[in-house]
């Protein structure tokens, strides 16, 4: 972990940049796409601070060690979290909801579905047992609340692969760009977090993610304007 802090340093920077930008750009959007993309930057940034700190907590375990378990499964439950935002994304973009009310969305079964798993994911994070690695350059956090959340997390991609394959022709390749993105890096980290378990770079995955996201919704909303624009010349 400790071989990874100047880069979660890094990615911090890029997660307030992108909270800057789009937050600035975005004031008002009342749809249901923007507004799941809205908390999903909130979240890996505050998932990128909960990291760093949870570096220094589990490098003074002896001293904190309340404050670093609390930390800990802090960070667990925000990663999970923004994994089920991710889940939720592409279930609205695969169904073409990315453009319904948010009530909307809320008062119908499927989030009902997603609360209640998430909730279980949630108790899973909190209540399983974690363990802590301490030697020097090698500090890092494991057992069965760690090997959950990646077992979780699978299970969520396996939904996603199952939407993709449903819907890529009504929808097109190019809204899931950020998913294939998901799976190669995610393949990718897995191998090397499985060789070195203490470099953490799934947070930095999860924000490279979310500016895909973000660069994806940007030209979804630039064809659309240009396509309305001709829809409405060609009415003249």
């Amino acid at each position: 972990m400790s071989n990874s802090v100047s880069f979660i340093i890094c990615s911090l920077f890029y997660s307030a940049l992108l909270l800057i930008v789009y937050f600035t750009q975005n004031k008002g959007k009342k749809k249901l796409g923007s507004k799941i993309f809205s908390i999903m930057t909130v979240v890996i940034f505050i998932c990128l601070i909960l990291e760093i700190s949870n570096y220094f907590t589990v490098l003074n375990i002896k001293s904190v060690p309340v404050l670093n378990l609390i930390v800990s499964k802090l960070y667990l439950v925000g990663l999970m979290t923004w994994d089920m935002l991710f889940v939720i994304y592409i279930y609205v973009i695969s169904n073409k909801k990315d453009y319904d009310e948010v009530t909307t969305f809320k008062n119908g079964k499927h989030f009902k579905i997603f609360s209640i798993f998430y909730l279980i994911i949630l108790a899973l994070m909190i209540f399983l047992p974690i363990e802590f690695s301490t030697e020097i350059g090698e500090i890092y956090s494991y057992g069965m609340s760690v090997n959950t959340a990646f077992v979780i997390t699978e299970i969520m991609a396996l939904f996603c692969i199952f939407e993709m394959l449903t819907n890529i022709k009504k929808i097109g390749s190019k809204k899931y760009a950020p998913f294939f993105m998901f799976i190669v890096g995610g393949i990718i980290v897995m191998m090397i977090q499985s060789t070195y378990p203490q470099m953490l770079l799934l947070t930095s995955l999860d924000l490279f993610i979310t500016y895909l996201i973000y660069f994806t919704m940007s030209n979804n909303e630039k064809i659309e304007v240009v396509q309305n624009i001709k829809e409405k010349e060609e009415k003249k």
